[in-house]
């Protein structure tokens, strides 16, 4: 019988040697193919990790403009309270930002915290940075995993896929929805430019033919005659529920009639009621007194802000819708209703060349619970306009 031969070809080739080296060749593949699943998945959970931070210093942010924003008054206390707030917030113990800083309080210093001014309605214009109490409507807070700050974040696979670390930092900004509002309808038939207005700082109302006047006579929607203003000057009662959005007829003749009665007004008011007088709006109430008037509670307010409650915080305070004077020069015209301002009004010169009324924005007054959202917006079931608590406005750097 012939002896049959394995099959071979050159030396050592044999179908076992082929299948060894397949089975090594499938090994390496296999190797390298996990190697590779195994990095994509540390790549995978490094970018979900870096998510999971930016997420957190976001959040963080978010919550310590909001806190600090709510403690603005106008004062110069409230911007060191509203600082003190976003720290507490920011740093550690009332939120998950502390996860993100392997437990320790993430450092704010520098420009981690800043007041400044912010424009609802023209965010266009951006944050501007101010120290300035009277204005100052908005806090912007600065969440910082850098170099500089709370050290960058480092990444599990550094220096094979990408850098050792990377710089995380978001920002949130927080304004106040307006100067000041309060929830009942105007009892003062004035419009007034919001432009100028500034917390605590007196500004002279202007009502004349000059067409650089900052404030204007108004019958709201019923017209705009001197009989009409007057009336409404003396029976708050005559003026109709407006809100937000509502043209306005407006009149910038100046009416020394009018102005005769609104200081018999004032001149009543302070001798009936002692100063200062002047407290914050009662919120949780919605409705007037029969003299118009909201309802109020607390302890006497530092109206102009000097740092004391005294006399020249007297004042008779009233409630007359804003307009927006922008780029408008001519008043005698009807113009949209843009919020509700609380003045106090200090004094009223009727007889004199340049006749005017002296007043004093009363700012930081909000409604809780009003929609969130730009804007002095309220509740369309109640025909006023109210200020929001503090908006988000700009939520990245």
């Amino acid at each position: 019988m012939q002896h049959i031969r394995p099959i071979s070809g050159g030396r050592g080739f044999s179908l076992g040697s082929i299948r060894r080296r397949e089975t090594g060749a499938v090994a390496v593949l296999v190797a390298l193919t996990l190697i590779g699943l195994l990095a994509l998945i540390l790549l995978a959970v490094q970018v979900g990790n870096l998510g999971m931070v930016r997420g957190m210093l976001q959040g963080g942010a978010d919550q310590a403009a909001l806190s600090g924003a709510a403690r603005l008054d106008g004062t110069q206390d409230g911007i060191e309270s509203a600082r003190e707030e976003s720290e507490a917030m920011l740093q550690g113990g009332r939120n998950v930002v502390p996860g993100v800083n392997d437990g320790h309080d993430l450092s704010i210093a520098g420009d981690a915290f800043m007041t400044g001014v912010w424009q609802i309605d023209h965010p266009e214009n951006g944050f501007r940075p101010s120290t300035d109490s009277k204005e100052v409507n908005a806090v912007r807070v600065i969440g910082r995993k850098t170099d500089t700050a709370n050290g960058e974040v480092a990444m599990f696979l550094g220096g094979f896929l990408g850098p050792e670390t990377v710089a995380i930092q978001r920002a949130a900004i927080a304004a106040m929805g307006a100067c000041g509002s309060v929830p009942c309808h105007p009892d003062t038939p004035i419009a007034v430019c919001q432009e100028p207005l500034r917390c605590g700082e007196k500004i002279r109302l202007a009502q004349s033919n000059n067409k650089d006047d900052n404030s204007a006579w108004t019958g709201f929607t019923l017209g705009h005659n001197a009989s009409l203003i007057r009336a409404m000057v003396n029976d708050c009662h005559r003026i109709p529920d407006v809100q937000s959005g509502v043209s306005l007829d407006l009149t910038n003749g100046q009416d020394t009639s009018v102005l005769q009665d609104l200081k018999v007004n004032l001149t009543n008011f302070l001798s009936a009621n002692a100063c200062p007088n002047i407290r914050h709006p009662d919120l949780s109430q919605r409705t007037c007194d029969d003299n118009c008037k909201p309802a109020t509670s607390g302890p006497p307010i530092d109206v102009d802000g000097n740092g004391t409650v005294d006399a020249s915080d007297c004042g008779m305070p009233v409630t007359v819708p804003l307009i927006s004077c922008q780029g408008v020069r001519n008043l005698n015209q009807s113009l949209p209703m843009t919020g509700l301002v609380l003045l106090v009004i200090t004094e009223v010169q009727d007889k004199a060349e340049p006749k005017y009324v002296e007043a004093i924005p009363l700012c930081g007054v909000r409604v809780p619970g009003a929609p969130t959202g730009p804007g002095p917006t309220c509740d369309p079931s109640i025909p006023v306009c109210c200020a929001t608590e503090p908006v988000l406005v700009n939520a990245s750097l």
